[in-house]
């Protein structure tokens, strides 16, 4: 059952055991990514930290690797959906609002991920994290993705890390639209000096943002 879609019937108690155990294991895959050493991952840490045997790791994932492409997969899907949208489009800039909104409904919605795939990459797993997105946004911008690239990336792993701690240190309250807000604009300016349509774009980037989400 690795990971792998189930129907729509009933499960049985085996197999409630098994899929609370498999949440259990991405989640302590996701606190190990945000902890002090993520570059000292392993099954047994993992599945110390879901506090179970060093084995139960190895009835779910074949490799640490594995678990952290599943955990981090919000972020991959959002990735890959966003991707889709820009490269299919005659005009990338028009449809910039929905892929920032859709960005930024995400990060609200699931900072840990976000943060955990800044942190992976970081460590040097190799999971492509959001760079291929963060060029495909530059060009739909019509800047060059190849300038000065590693600053940029770097500028954007900051960007998200902080604007994902924003989100996840209020947590306990209701997200409010000036969030919302302040983390369209901070990964907009992030990308590329704001021009004379940074307010419009942010400004649907938002309405579409809010749209996705209940702050209510």
């Amino acid at each position: 059952m690795r990971g792998e879609d189930v129907d729509d019937k009933p499960l049985n108690r085996i197999e409630r055991r098994w899929h609370a155990t498999h949440r259990e294991l991405l989640d302590a895959t996701i606190d190990e990514l945000l902890g002090p050493m993520p570059t000292a991952i392993s099954a047994s840490s993992i599945a110390r930290r879901a506090d179970r045997a060093a084995g139960t790791f190895f009835n779910h994932f074949d490799s640490v690797e594995d678990a952290i492409d599943e955990a981090l997969q919000p972020v991959s899907a959002l990735r890959d959906g966003a991707l889709d949208i820009l490269e299919s489009s005659e005009d990338p800039r028009s449809v910039m609002p929905l892929v920032l909104g859709s960005v930024v409904a995400t990060i609200v919605s699931g900072p840990r991920e976000f943060l955990a795939t800044a942190a992976a990459r970081t460590a040097g797993y190799e999971n492509p994290g959001t760079r291929p997105l963060s060029q495909a946004v530059i060009r739909a911008l019509g800047h060059d993705p190849t300038a000065n690239h590693l600053a940029y990336t770097t500028r954007l792993t900051n960007a998200i890390i902080d604007n994902g701690l924003l989100v996840f240190s209020r947590l306990e309250d209701p997200v409010s639209t000036a969030d919302v807000e302040r983390l369209a604009w901070n990964l907009i300016t992030t990308a590329v000096t704001p021009d004379a349509d940074a307010e419009k774009l942010v400004s649907e980037a938002v309405e579409i943002a809010l749209g996705q989400l209940d702050l209510s």
